[in-house]
Order: C-alpha cells, then structure tokens, then sequence
C-alpha cells in the first residue's frame, strides 16, 4: 500500500518542475516596450503637421520582427528599423496633419 502511495511522486515533482519553469518560459522571445506610447501634442492650430518620435525597444531574447504599420486619419509613420535584435531598439516618427482635422 505504501508503495502506490509513493509512486505518484516522480509525477507531482515533474509537474511541480514544469509549473516552476513556466513564468519563465513566458518570458521567452521578442518582447516590445513602447518607453512612452501615449504624447499630448497639446493646443494646436488647425493648419498645423505635428511630429513626434516614439522609441521602441525589444526588451525580450529573440528578434522582433515588425511586419507592418498602419497609420490612419492623416497621419504617417516612418519605422527606422523593422527588425530588432534582444536590446535593440527603433524610432517611430509620426507626422499628423491637423489641416481639416479640427
């Protein structure tokens, strides 16, 4: 009786041993961080084309590759690089026309 009772310990210590190394296992691969992902253009006038650069960053162990960016309501965005090692990083120039827009 005491012999089945302790066969299923290999079985809890491996699931114990994956559950451990999960949080981990998360953290794995390209991980984007945007150092400040929201700016306030402020009061502007109606004729204006405001500007600005957001930084991005890969803070994950694997390259980030970035496919795609889509700007919309008289905006454009330039990427100055779309693939980011582990630790590199990347502007991201917005320009928005305000012309019709207020």
């Amino acid at each position: 009786m005491s012999n089945a009772r302790f066969a299923g310990w290999p079985i809890v210590a491996l699931c114990a041993a994956v559950m451990a190394a999960l949080p981990w296992a998360a953290l794995a691969g390209p991980r984007l961080v945007c150092e400040k992902d929201v700016f306030d253009f402020g009061e502007r006038s109606s004729v204006e084309t405001v500007q600005h650069t957001f930084r991005l960053e890969n803070r994950g162990d694997a390259d980030l590759r970035i496919e795609r960016i889509r700007a919309c309501c008289g905006a454009t965005a330039a990427l100055s690089a779309t693939v980011l090692a582990p630790g590199g990083s990347a502007e991201l120039e917005v320009n928005f026309s305000l012309r019709g827009e207020l």
